[in-house]
């Protein structure tokens, strides 16, 4: 049974990286404008998806960081939308960590998944009074023991078989999980960088370099052009016509590269 269970697991697990999952994170009341600092009730919504391990989510969010920039203090529900069967709703009480840019693209670990993650109608706003660091204590936490008979010719014959299957799966498997995380990161820069078009834009994105440049090598000499380019003007009032064609030939050539 417990085998059998293995299997299942694994096959769903493969059969996921074959459709595009997605999740939202929107304020469940009161104003769209969410200050740092903040501890509001929000609900994060993750589709399309047939099945989830409900405990695992709960206990991998609970009390600890969401996406880098938000920290879970409680989850107060949990369960597959009443209006779409496909649709997990968590609603959670979530403290605004630290102000982000938000053009930043999100991602949220579930397993061997990375589900990229969007905010639905929040704005996000900077304050000087930061939240360093959070406790969380769980006061109903506790462990069950049962004892089990254990069958050790079967265990054995088990893992004879398992051990060296599960060790080739589990290579393979982290080399295509890699691999896809390297394609979603590229995407998701490459996505904030086509739509990179007014002064703004183009200084938030030499404010991220460090976040982006190495989804790209690092060393990519267009690249290092425009930040050398960028930061030669960053402080000027205002940039005239010839500063503004400069670099956007050459924001241009990044974007045909991509």
């Amino acid at each position: 049974m417990n085998t059998l269970r293995i299997i299942i697991f694994l096959v769903l697990s493969l059969n996921s990286l074959a459709y595009e999952i997605n999740s939202k994170l929107e304020l469940v009341e009161g104003s769209a404008k969410w200050t740092e600092g903040e501890t509001r009730k929000a609900k994060l919504t993750i589709w399309p998806i047939e099945e989830i391990d409900s405990d695992y989510i709960n206990k991998e969010l609970l009390g600890k960081d969401l996406v880098d920039h938000f920290f879970v203090s409680k989850v107060i529900s949990s369960s597959f939308s009443k209006n779409n069967p496909t649709a997990y709703e968590m609603v959670m009480n979530i403290t605004l960590k630290n102000y982000f840019n938000q053009r930043k693209p999100l991602l949220l670990s579930y397993k061997a998944l990375n589900i990229p993650v969007t905010l639905s109608g929040i704005e996000i706003f900077e304050d000087k009074n930061r939240i360093k660091e959070y406790l969380v204590i769980d006061a109903n936490s506790g462990a069950l023991v049962e004892g089990i008979k254990i069958n050790w010719m079967i265990v054995f014959v088990t893992l004879l078989v398992l051990l060296p299957l599960g060790y080739f799966g589990i290579k393979q498997f982290r080399k295509i999980k890699a691999k896809k995380i390297e394609l979603q990161n590229k995407q998701r820069w490459k996505d904030v960088i086509v739509k990179t078009n007014s002064r703004e834009e183009v200084e938030d994105l030499y404010k991220m370099r460090d976040e982006w440049m190495p989804v790209y090598g690092g060393n990519n000499p267009q690249f290092q052009n425009l930040l050398n380019i960028i930061d030669k003007h960053q402080y000027k009032k205002e940039w005239n016509t010839e500063i503004n064609s400069e670099i956007d030939f050459i924001l241009e050539e990044i974007k045909d590269s991509l």
